[in-house]
């Protein structure tokens, strides 16, 4: 194998591989492995490109890695396409745990992410096609991975919304005041605003779907524009399983529909309607989905603004984080935009009391008329 000295901990690894991957060329230097802090190679080989992944410490455990990959193997198996189904040991392992962290290695997949928000009409339908196709094929996972209850994430983000309120937002507040990053500074300074209106009412919109039954399955939860691949219009693969746990797909369409269309409502409803047109949407689900956005919107901003200034947490590519927590706060500000003209925070016409006025202000989703 031909390699530089940083590719040493590479070198230690193949060998538990079969022959075709043991002895892959190192082809491409490390390249950015997104905000997970996870490094990634490609190999060149006979039979194709593979990534070699070195997860971070903070990454999943060996457990939890080992059943990421039994599930998108099942995936695989049953209909969805475009998927980098983890490669087999010698011992038949998905992983190898050396120097202290766990390797994976998987098909390199073609293709690079869409140019935007906002993306094309053609594009963001495509990639809600896609995602249906995955939750199509973990749905058919027996229990307890798949069945029908609450959504989880709707119990954790209330908790986490009324920890905000009890004085966890203040402390954070608190240090983006304080100033540290010149380039957004003034930026997250002005989130903040909008931060304190939106949580109390976000608060009871959460509330009022906790206990809702919607469908589960295991689900990606970090399917944003950058971890969908295109290859001549078309996609060409899903990438980034770290976060895959079983949850309500409806956050999944939230989160991808988000980083795809942004505040575009002519792409929400194109990309509602494609992924109906694979998976139609159970009640529940539907009317879950304003409260799914909504939360999403105001804690992607909020947890910015924690790593960043209460945390002083470091990046490897601070424009790249920048450019992320920028795209957020611009959905802040339409959300709230949308709330100051009476559109409220959804589908599901939930309502919320304005106190001072005695009025009602309906809740909204994208593509919403």
């Amino acid at each position: 194998m031909r390699r530089r000295p940083e590719f040493d901990e590479i070198a230690a690894v193949l060998p538990a591989y079969p022959d075709h991957l043991a002895d892959a060329e190192v082809v491409t230097a490390v390249v950015g492995g997104g905000f997970s802090g996870a490094r990634l190679w490609r190999l060149h080989t006979a039979a194709g490109d593979y990534g070699v992944r070195q997860w971070p410490i903070s990454g999943p455990d060996a457990r939890r890695l080992a059943w990421i990959h039994r599930v998108i193997r099942f995936a695989a198996e049953h209909g969805c396409s475009g998927l980098a189904v983890a490669q087999q040991t010698r011992q038949g392992e998905t992983f190898v745990e050396h120097a202290g962290q766990i390797w994976e290695i998987a098909p390199w997949l073609p293709g690079s992410p869409a140019v935007g928000p906002p993306c094309s009409s053609e594009q963001v339908a495509a990639a809600l096609e896609a995602l249906a196709e995955f939750h199509l094929a973990v749905g058919e996972l027996p229990p307890p991975e798949a069945g029908i209850g609450p959504a989880r994430v709707i119990a954790e983000r209330l908790d986490r919304v009324e920890t905000l309120l009890r004085g966890d937002w203040q402390a954070i507040a608190s240090a983006v005041r304080n100033g540290r990053l010149a380039s957004i500074d003034a930026t997250a300074t002005a989130a903040m605003g909008p931060i304190e209106k939106l949580l109390p009412p976000l608060a009871i919109e959460l509330s009022s779907r906790r206990t809702v039954q919607v469908p589960w399955c295991p689900c990606l939860r970090d399917i944003w524009r950058q971890n969908v691949l295109f290859a001549g219009g078309q996609v060409s693969g899903i990438i980034d399983y770290g976060a895959l746990r079983t949850d309500s797909p409806a956050t999944d369409i939230v989160r991808l529909l988000g980083s795809l269309a942004a505040n575009d409502d002519a792409l929400w409803q194109t990309g509602l309607a494609a992924y109906e047109s694979r998976r139609p949407l159970a009640h529940g689900e539907r009317s879950s989905l304003a409260a799914l956005d909504h939360s999403t919107v105001v804690l992607s901003c909020v947890n910015w603004l924690e790593w960043l200034y209460r945390d002083r947490k470091a990046f490897a590519d601070i424009e790249a984080v920048a450019r992320q927590f920028l795209a957020a706060v611009s959905r802040l500000f339409n959300l709230n935009d949308r709330v100051d003209r009476g559109d409220g925070l959804g589908p599901g016409r939930t309502s919320t009391p304005d106190g001072a006025e005695g009025k009602t202000k309906r809740l909204w989703l994208p593509g919403e008329p």
